[in-house]
């Protein structure tokens, strides 16, 4: 059988991700933290440390077939400061990995970027992969980065690592102490009766996509052998901040006791939307939850976890 390494398996998209690699591959799960609920899965092998710190990733390398990347110690910010704090901690360690994943002859690379950040402002065409990046946040620009050297390594080498450039995923398990991830946050907001926040007009629209759908898709990457390595994933279809608290309220049958519209954020576009043919048509892969569908289920979810009525 086949062997999974997975970077960051104790984050939301990390911890569902190697819940559907056990069953069908041995999977070594690593992370600083946040792991526990992986520890009694079967064909899961819980490993704990610190990516940024190691130097040598001999061990976790060893019998690997296919390494999942989703490490990033930021999220999307307006200031400048912590920049070269983000180079250290995310661009140098995973240089290093790939550099002995080459040695390792490891061909098998799923990389986990941002289709939200890494284009910039998008206009109303949907963006293709081969589009020009433009971030206006220091993370998209990390993001470029990272996938830049990506690229080299796959020229220089001749593997064909993927890159997903993933839209605004939500689903179970989501951690409403996070600052991102705006439906969970939302409806946590919303069982407890209190107001939200949001940036700007509520006019920014964006592609979500359900876990559960994102994972089907991440899966199918690490099982794609074709010759094209960058992939926008997302659910295809757009929404505005507002149409997304009109859904959530309307499914809750509740409404928010306050919604104060601040100042918008530098580091938020105004449309994120991306063009997914080259997903159909090499992955033959579409999502199957609409966004409709997807809250309805997540807020059963928390009103169960909550043990609301």
């Amino acid at each position: 059988m086949k062997k999974c390494l997975v970077l960051g398996a104790g984050g939301f998209i990390g911890s569902n991700l190697c819940r559907t690699l056990s069953e069908l591959y041995d999977v070594r799960a690593f992370d600083i933290r946040g792991m526990e609920d992986l520890q009694q899965v079967e064909n899961v092998e819980v490993v704990y440390g610190d990516f940024v710190q190691m130097t040598d990733y001999t061990e976790l390398l060893q019998d690997v077939d296919i390494v999942y990347h989703l490490i990033c110690t930021t999220i999307p910010k307006d200031d400048t400061t912590h920049i070269e704090d983000e180079i250290q901690k995310n661009l140098i360690p995973l240089t290093r990995l790939l550099e002995q994943m080459v040695r390792r002859d490891i061909d098998n690379f799923v990389f986990i970027s941002s289709a939200g950040t890494i284009y910039g402002e998008g206009g109303m065409e949907k963006k293709r992969e081969q589009d020009a990046l433009c971030p206006v946040c220091s993370y998209g620009a990390l993001k470029e980065a990272c996938e830049a050297y990506i690229q080299f390594y796959n020229s220089r080498y001749g593997k064909k690592y993927r890159i997903a450039r993933v839209t605004n995923p939500y689903g179970a398990g989501q951690r409403q102490s996070k600052k991102q991830g705006i439906i969970p946050i939302f409806m946590n907001r919303l069982l407890n009766g209190e107001g939200i926040t949001v940036f700007g007009t509520g006019e920014n629209v964006r592609d979500y996509i359900f876990i559960p759908d994102l994972i089907d898709a991440l899966v199918k990457l690490g099982q794609y052998t074709g010759d094209v390595t960058v992939f926008n994933v997302g659910c295809g279809k757009t929404y505005s901040i507002r149409e997304v608290i009109s859904l959530i309220e309307t499914t809750a049958g509740m409404q928010f006791t306050n919604i104060d519209y601040s100042s918008e954020r530098f580091c938020d576009v105004m449309i994120s939307d991306v063009n997914l043919d080259r997903l159909h048509s090499e992955l033959q892969w579409h999502a199957k939850t609409e966004l409709e569908e997807g809250i309805s289920i997540l807020w059963n979810y928390f009103k169960d976890e909550n043990g609301v009525s």
